[in-house]
């Protein structure tokens, strides 16, 4: 049984984790970066979400903001 989750605790989720994402693109801490983007894929995974208009946008935003602090991190570690 998969949890599904819509609404305003849907939107308060993916703004933080579009915050916080976008936080570690800009202070690299790679040890902390990795593990809030993990729990970003693992939330996008584990939930059932409504796909409507506005949640499609914050959820295409989550997903770029993942792919670069991962990018940003990584590239700042092996430098």
């Amino acid at each position: 049984m998969s949890l599904i989750i819509t609404g305003n605790p849907l939107i308060f989720s993916l703004f933080l984790l579009i915050a916080l994402n976008g936080f570690f693109c800009f202070k690299k801490i790679p040890i902390l970066a990795v593990s809030v983007a993990g729990i970003s894929i693992v939330f996008l995974l584990a939930f059932s979400i409504d796909y409507s208009g506005f949640i499609i946008i914050l959820l295409l935003l989550l997903v770029v903001c993942i792919i670069s602090n991962l990018l940003v991190n990584l590239y700042s570690t092996k430098s």
